[in-house]
């Protein structure tokens, strides 16, 4: 697997640790997470890097956040697999709606709405 920029890497290890949260894998989510600290503050260590240790940081003040506020359960993936998710979920929820038989026009407004409130139901 190669990474594009730095980014890419701390998107991935963020990514690693919200799914083994979903999984409720607590082993691999200290894991994940200590590997994102280590991983700024001494991967990230030179001036050159002081915009993908930002992104990092970002990443991991909502990780604190949301552990803080007990939603980290609430979390979503960062980056491509993002978007990835959120397309898989929609074309989802689109087939769900169409099986149960509902008009095109019906079916529009409630994919519009669920894209958004995306993350908050």
């Amino acid at each position: 697997m190669s990474y594009d920029t730095n980014n890419d890497f701390s998107n991935w290890i963020y990514n690693r640790y919200v799914e083994s949260l979903r999984k409720k894998d607590l082993r691999t989510t200290i894991i994940f997470l200590d590997v994102l600290e280590k991983y700024i503050s001494s991967g990230l260590t030179d001036r050159k890097f002081s915009i993908y240790r930002r992104h990092a940081n970002g990443l991991l003040k909502t990780i604190y956040k949301a552990q803080k506020t007990g939603k980290s359960d609430k979390l979503q993936l960062t980056g491509k697999e993002w978007t990835e998710e959120f397309e898989r979920k929609i074309s989802d929820y689109k087939k769900q709606l169409t099986d149960m038989n509902l008009s095109e026009e019906t079916i529009q407004q409630l994919v519009t709405e669920k894209k958004m409130n995306y993350g908050n139901d």
